[in-house]
């Protein structure tokens, strides 16, 4: 519960194939901690044929990203596959004693 509606997204982008597409996929929200499946999206951007050079991936890992390289089934996201930016937060998994991410 919590992670992205992946048949809205897919409609929303089938009927905006002429556009790019810039997507924000959630590695672990505030509140429920969901994790969006990223190699779902990747599917999905895929099957409508939308080339790499027109959408943008952004990573939110401000909540969970940090704890991923030590977890055995952790989702894998890494720049090996097609994303653009991951953002992660030092104040919220090192104790930071001020933001920083």
């Amino acid at each position: 519960m919590g992670e992205i509606n992946y048949d809205l997204l897919e409609a929303e982008i089938a009927k905006n194939t002429d556009r790019s597409v810039i997507i924000n996929v959630n590695i672990g929200t505030t509140v429920k901690g969901a994790v969006d499946d990223l190699d779902r999206i990747l599917r999905i951007l895929d099957r409508l044929r939308i080339p790499r050079e027109k959408f943008y991936i952004h990573c939110d890992g401000a909540l969970f990203a940090m704890m991923m390289p030590f977890l055995d089934h952790a989702p894998s996201v890494t720049f090996e596959k097609p994303i653009d930016s991951i953002a992660v937060s030092g104040h919220k998994m090192l104790g930071c004693p001020m933001p920083c991410g």
